[in-house]
């Protein structure tokens, strides 16, 4: 429903549930003019999302205001978001305001035993003390402007991407994905920065650009793992 706040959808203490049927969810921040106008608001700890065969899709696009502190993120996860074996997928598209990502995941859970995870998000922000996406499947985080840059630990690019949220074991990006893919092939150029990057599981860096590796980056695998 939506929120006197203006968020296209807000779930609060909630559960949205299925077995084998999809989920699908496509909400769109209606003010113009008040803060926090989210596409879509996970907003509580006990507000979960869960499938077990079934994919859930999330779709969210936030308000347009642009003053200071407007924080109109696409989507906003403070809940769970789990599945079995369903596919989860989450686009999201900010406003141009400060502190508005298009996806922002914040004390939260984004979870699948086996099924595939995909983060499509220009601008990303995920606290790495408070949140995980897991899986057995493979994770893709992507842009959804055709030609973004991303930067990769402390690089310089549109979608950013921080050193902690890789190798991790509770929080993050927590190690056991099949592969993790950084971009697409309409992706900008790359930019590896001069945090130190560890991972654990196969990662790709995919775009129609180039890879800048800035002098003094690491990117450091697992036994048998490559970039």
């Amino acid at each position: 429903n939506p929120s006197a706040a203006g968020n296209g959808i807000t779930l609060t203490s909630s559960t949205v549930s299925s077995g084998i049927g999809s989920i699908y969810m496509n909400g769109k921040g209606t003010n113009t003019t008040t803060l926090h106008s989210d596409g879509i608001d996970i907003n509580s700890n006990t507000t979960s999302i869960q499938s077990t065969t079934g994919s859930i899709t999330l779709i969210g696009t936030g308000g347009t205001n642009t003053g200071s502190n407007s924080n109109n993120d696409g989507i906003r996860v403070s809940g769970s978001i789990q599945s079995t074996t369903g596919a989860i997928s989450l686009t999201g598209y900010g406003s141009a305001g400060p502190l508005s990502e298009a996806i922002a995941v914040e004390q939260a859970s984004i979870s699948s035993d086996s099924g595939n995870i995909a983060l499509n998000s220009d601008i990303f922000w995920m606290s790495v003390a408070n949140a995980s996406v897991a899986s057995s499947g493979a994770l893709t985080i992507a842009p959804t402007t055709v030609g973004q840059t991303i930067d990769i630990g402390g690089g310089t690019g549109g979608l950013s991407l921080d050193s902690a949220y890789f190798n991790t074991t509770t929080k993050g990006f927590v190690n056991g994905f099949s592969s993790i893919t950084v971009g697409s092939a309409t992706a900008g150029n790359i930019t590896v920065g001069t945090t130190a990057l560890t991972y654990s599981d196969p990662l790709t860096l995919k775009t129609a650009g180039n890879i800048d590796v800035s002098a003094g980056a690491g990117l450091t695998g697992a036994a048998g793992q490559n970039a």
